[in-house]
């Protein structure tokens, strides 16, 4: 190929290029809430690239941007439902052992799932996947957005953490034996992980001795070589410990790379979470807290955050025995001692996380509605370790962008439009 063919080659494939680049989007003349900064009257935020290219009120849109006018109406960032089984067929909930922290919802997920729509229309644009609570140690959850493309699964992070429970009955009754006996289970999980670690270590350094005894010496230039070791010299050789995938995950706990998610609702099953993060210094979130109201100032001196979920029973199949002495106030309890609070709708239909609103919408009774926005949107996004990408209309982040024909914390306001990563995900159709 010549030049001339080669340089239409390149503008050939330029041209292709820009054709498949989207066109910038205007949302203008709306109340925008950003969340982590001021409210803008009458703002415009700009999307580009799936990206929030600007957000303010003096935006220079582009030549050949689409414009939406949301004069009237309230721009917010996508909502997040911190608790939810989207994408997570039945069968898929939790792995039958007590103890599988190896298992990945992802590898569980439905990415053909039906009905996404439905939840998009709701102005939820990502959500936190987790395990059932059957194991003791359920695995890895995820967080993925929402898609209104039948075979797309965008995961934004794969491992977002790892979750346990204590004290949440598989079935109609649990002891209070058993409740200390789901403590004791995680804990004697972690200790068997720290030891696998030692003997890893420990491995590795009789190793380096070996391979230093059993290492033929090497002649020195100019002189002949010494000679070979006697058989009877060399030492046995070390045996390596075998796989523990479990332990690997764990260790990752250990660490702090990754949260240990612990649902716990009652005031004994919480404080004992709280000790394991005492012992062993790990980043917890936890998870429910039905009652962690009542023990809210010991939660915030430990800087531990909580995934309050559900915020009313009435989104979910009641449960004396697993919720505990359940209050819709427990968010506004936490949020004023201190607690970083994100909302879960925490149904086991994976579409209830459509709830999300209404969620925030209870909370806000007691919660200054501010922050009950925030719980799920910023702070949520915060707690599951995604705040760089969602959770705030804030240049740089993906464009996940909802508007709303009205208060968005008033579940009668429909919603008109939703962005997922800058493209239009749902539109409401006009009436008639």
């Amino acid at each position: 190929m010549g030049p001339t063919a080669l340089l239409v080659a390149a503008q050939l494939a330029m041209a292709a290029g820009e054709e498949a680049k989207p066109t910038p989007l205007a949302i203008e003349g709306g109340t925008v809430v950003t969340v982590a900064g001021e409210t803008i009257a009458a703002g415009t935020v700009l999307v580009a690239d799936g990206k929030i290219a600007a957000v303010g009120r003096d935006v220079v849109v582009p030549e050949g941007a689409r414009r939406i006018d949301a004069t009237g109406k309230t721009v917010i960032p996508g909502l997040i439902d911190a608790l939810s089984t989207l994408y997570l067929p039945p069968q898929e909930l939790a792995e039958p052992s007590a103890i599988a922290p190896e298992f990945r919802v992802t590898d569980g997920l439905d990415a053909y799932a039906k009905d996404l729509e439905e939840v998009l229309s709701y102005g939820v644009t990502a959500a936190h996947v987790a395990a059932g609570s059957r194991g003791l140690l359920a695995g890895a959850s995820a967080v993925v957005k929402v898609s209104s493309q039948p075979g797309v699964l965008p995961i934004l992070l794969d491992t977002a953490a790892v979750r346990g429970q204590i004290g949440v009955p598989a079935g109609s009754t649990i002891s209070s034996l058993d409740r200390l006996g789901n403590y004791t289970s995680i804990r004697e999980a972690l200790l068997s992980a720290r030891d696998y670690e030692w003997a890893l270590g420990k491995y590795e350094r009789e190793f380096t001795r070996y391979t230093q005894k059993t290492a033929e010496p090497k002649a020195e230039e100019g002189k002949p070589p010494p000679p070979p070791k006697p058989p009877g010299d060399k030492p046995e050789r070390p045996k390596k410990p075998g796989p523990d995938y479990s332990a690997d995950v764990l260790l990752r706990v250990l660490h702090r790379e990754v949260p240990l998610l612990i649902e716990a609702h009652r005031v004994a099953d919480i404080l004992n979470a709280l000790r394991l993060q005492d012992e062993f210094d790990l980043r917890l979130i936890l998870l429910g807290g039905s009652e962690a109201g009542k023990v809210a100032e010991e939660i915030a001196r430990r800087n531990v955050p909580v995934i309050v979920a559900p915020v009313s029973l009435s989104m979910v199949a009641p449960s004396k025995l697993r919720y505990g002495e359940h209050s819709r106030t427990n968010a506004a309890q936490l949020a004023r001692a201190g607690v970083k609070v994100a909302l879960g709708v925490g149904g086991d239909d994976p579409f209830d996380s459509k709830f999300v609103r209404a969620s925030a919408a209870v909370a806000a009774e007691d919660l200054p509605r501010d922050q009950a926005l925030r719980a799920v949107t910023l702070s949520a996004a915060e707690i599951l370790g995604v705040a760089d990408h969602i959770g705030s209309l804030t240049e740089g982040k993906d464009a996940d962008v909802v508007v709303v024909a009205g208060d968005p914390l008033d579940v009668r306001a429909p919603v008109d439009l939703v962005l997922v990563d800058g493209q239009i995900a749902y539109e409401r159709r006009a009436a008639g």
